[in-house]
């Protein structure tokens, strides 16, 4: 997730270049899209026995709204990190060119978590700024097991800390034509945003898949499928504050969502206080709200763009 004064020096950039607006008609049909592709890959996952849940706001709106945030404009699902691989390999055997499966193997993503991406649209947002790989997308945060011993789970968590934001650095010299856009323009972001352009530099002999494969090691290094504590070191909370009990966790139970019964962790409710706050049912006000910014937007083949001729 990004700070709310990074989140104000996008939306300013983003108002410059004609950010696309993400309400009314032109949100609601990214969700359906959105939505299409989270029904082919949960029926992948549900018909091959691959394990899966609904995360982050997906989850909250599943619980609080039976589908989507109104205002929402993404889908997590949360995946265990040991089935990666497999995933890749079955989404290519199952939709060929329909979709891109992205994960740290992925030229030019860089990204700690995967994503499903749709071939034939495109879905610009600030992490792909400058990249090729922006059509609409799902994000799929894998699950990792954390040490039973309490000194081992220090270290795999420092190791993870690490590993996490030397990729983030690496991927900000990648995405460097914006992020020195954000340093220029807005003071409030401008030493964040130039140390960790600073250190990009460093890193920027290394190719951003070797980062994401050291990355993705280190996160997966806890091998035990028993140990009693589950994270997401690539969620809202990193290693440590995402740190929970495995049962309830992994443990799912089926809700509505948008007219599906998909599943969510068996004690959402903790996982919900984790990432919201024990008052995470009640709708935040209008300036709470999340949003993403989006710089570039075009519907995939067959799909009506809402704007008609304002594109």
């Amino acid at each position: 997730m990004i700070s709310l004064s990074t989140f104000k020096a996008m939306k300013s950039i983003a108002l410059k270049e004609g950010m696309v607006e993400m309400s009314g008609e032109t949100l609601r049909a990214c969700q359906r899209v959105m939505l299409g592709i989270a029904e082919d890959f949960i029926s992948l996952c549900e018909e091959e026995g691959i394990w899966y849940q609904l995360g982050g706001g997906t989850a909250l709106g599943a619980v609080r709204h039976h589908g989507f945030i109104p205002w929402d404009d993404d889908i997590d699902l949360n995946i265990r990190g040991r089935d990666i691989e497999r995933l890749r390999d079955e989404v290519g055997r199952r939709f060929g060119d329909k979709y891109v499966f992205l994960d740290y193997s992925s030229k030019g993503y860089g990204l700690p978590m995967c994503r499903l991406m749709l071939n034939g649209s495109v879905y610009r947002d600030r992490e792909s700024y400058d990249a090729e790989l922006c059509g609409f997308f799902i994000d799929l945060f894998p699950i990792e097991n954390v040490p039973d011993n309490p000194v081992l789970r220090k270290i795999h968590g420092a190791f993870c800390m690490v590993s996490g934001g030397l990729l983030s650095c690496r991927r900000f010299h990648e995405n460097r034509r914006l992020m020195r856009r954000l340093a220029k323009d807005n003071p409030s972001v401008r030493s964040t945003v130039n140390v960790k352009l600073a250190i990009g530099q460093v890193l920027a002999f290394l190719p951003l898949t070797t980062c994401g494969k050291v990355t993705d090691w280190v996160y997966g290094l806890c091998k035990d499928e028993g140990s009693r504590f589950v994270t997401i070191p690539s969620g809202r909370h990193h290693y440590f504050g995402g740190v929970t009990p495995r049962h309830g966790r992994m443990d799912t139970v089926p809700v509505d969502f948008e007219g599906h019964r998909w599943q969510v962790a068996a004690d959402y409710d903790t996982y919900l206080t984790m990432l919201y706050g024990p008052s995470y049912m009640t709708p935040p006000s209008e300036g709470a709200k999340e949003h993403h910014m989006l710089f570039e937007l075009r519907f995939p083949e067959g799909i009506d763009d809402p704007r008609g001729s304002q594109q």
